[in-house]
């Protein structure tokens, strides 16, 4: 056994050859058996000591430098068990799906099923916990998931892969398969609510819930999964300020609101009588990307109108449109410029030719220009909540049925004369009866045809 400071002086020590570790290296699982009987790392003095490393490069002809690099991203990663599953079952019927679900849920075991069952199919419909690192780096570089411009595995796929592998061989494993350069830029940058898109979009949104997270999340490009924490205690109406706690990054970011979104937003809160400490975005983030994608075909709009589109897109492309900078917009979503202009800014010709040879007109500045739609919001507001008129409703539950009270049981005159005669009735019980009968003047009665006065 190593004891927990040699581990931490391993770890520091192998923390700055992992960074430099080229990322085309790759040692099978026998290859990992075989370096850790050869090699031992042990402290002594404070000091770490590898040994072995010479015999490890000549047994796996490897350069020494190499084996060093496998020693700091393999040595103490966690064994991969191996147990015996039952193969050539349906996919939903596997050890990994029924795992999957249990700890994260249907709806999100949803989004990767089509991906997972084609590597079901690629691997003969072997159990995919059962899959060991050459099976995943057979998958990854296959040439059927690979994408014909970028020639790497498709993003999706690289996506429901790794999902499978964090479950199969450990998170420790992730760095093998990393998603870094993997998605097309510009793909994706006109996919955004242009400032006609937004009316008709708006009165197609059918949910009070639905209106108000498109609401917030147009002027600050919020996420959904921060949105969906949101409580009424994150609110500072007076500052015109929200807190969200962002997942993908793990920290609560303010974000500045428009004085008439948190307004209308108060007045939502109060309808339905949120709490505090109540997320006013009740349901999934799936159910509201199906809100979206109904009011994007309601609206006409020739794209799929999921809330990443409709939301971060939309709000990073019209903000800088209307003259907010570059480093502001950044700041505000948490995402680094470049990232912005590779994946997200839908900037258009008639923006070039305006700013470069003055052709057409200057777009109004940000807080001017969404001063516009208060109106919209306000009026589908009213309308949505005819729709959804109690908090029931937006659930979609059923309110529980007021209690009834129960009839208190009556005991009738005859049978506690009874009882007090009967020489059965404990003692204790008939002494209770009595002290409370003698309280009342009904009570004294009873107690004067029992003969106990």
């Amino acid at each position: 056994m190593v004891s927990e400071e040699c581990l931490k002086l391993f770890e520091k020590w192998a923390s700055e050859l992992r960074e430099k570790a080229p990322a085309s290296m790759r040692f099978t699982e026998e290859e990992i058996k075989k370096l850790r009987q050869i090699v031992s790392v042990k402290c002594k003095d404070g000091k770490l000591q590898i040994k072995g490393v010479s015999s490890a490069s000549r047994a796996l002809n490897k350069s020494r430098q190499t084996i060093y690099y496998a020693i700091a991203k393999y040595y103490f990663k966690k064994k991969i068990r191996k147990k015996e599953y039952v193969h050539g079952i349906p996919f939903t019927k596997t050890e990994f799906y029924k795992l999957y679900v249990m700890k994260k849920g249907e709806s999100k075991a949803k989004r990767y099923i089509s991906a997972w069952r084609k590597f079901y199919r690629m691997m003969n419909k072997r159990e995919p916990l059962s899959w060991t690192l050459e099976d995943f780096y057979m998958l990854w570089n296959h040439p059927e998931l690979r994408d014909p411009v970028t020639q790497r595995i498709k993003f999706p796929f690289a996506i429901a892969l790794r999902q499978i592998i964090r479950y199969t061989l450990g998170k420790e494993y992730l760095d093998e398969f990393t998603t870094e350069k993997l998605k097309k830029k510009g793909v994706h940058k006109l996919s955004y609510l242009s400032e006609q898109h937004i009316e008709p979009f708006v009165k197609c949104i059918d949910r009070p819930d639905a209106l108000m997270m498109f609401m917030m999340g147009i002027v600050s490009g919020a996420r959904i999964s921060a949105l969906l924490q949101l409580k009424p205690r994150n609110i500072k109406f007076s500052e015109n300020v929200y807190e969200v706690f962002e997942k993908k990054i793990r920290k609560y970011v303010p974000k500045v609101a428009v004085p008439y979104t948190l307004r209308i937003l108060k007045k939502y809160i109060n309808y339905y009588g949120f709490g505090s400490d109540d997320r006013i975005f009740p349901r999934s983030d799936d159910f509201y990307n199906r809100c979206f994608k109904k009011a994007g075909i309601c609206a006409g709009i020739g794209f799929k109108t999921t809330s990443h589109y409709v939301i971060k897109h939309t709000f990073v492309t019209l903000a800088s449109k209307h003259g907010v900078p570059l480093e502001i917009v950044s700041m505000h979503v948490d995402t680094e410029p470049s990232t912005l202009r590779d994946y997200y800014l839908g900037i258009g010709l008639s923006d070039v030719k305006y700013f470069l040879i003055g052709e057409g007109k200057r777009p109004e500045p940000f807080f001017k220009w969404i001063k516009k739609f208060e109106s919209l919001f306000e009026q589908q507001l009213e309308i949505t909540i005819k729709n959804y008129p109690t908090i029931w409703h937006l659930l979609g539950r059923k309110p529980p049925s007021p209690k009834s009270k129960k009839a208190k049981r009556q005991l009738s005159e005859e049978a506690l004369i009874n009882m007090l005669k009967s020489p059965s009735t404990p003692y204790k019980l008939k002494e209770a009866w009595i002290k409370k009968l003698s309280k009342s003047e009904k009570g004294k009665k009873i107690l004067k045809k029992a003969n106990l006065v």
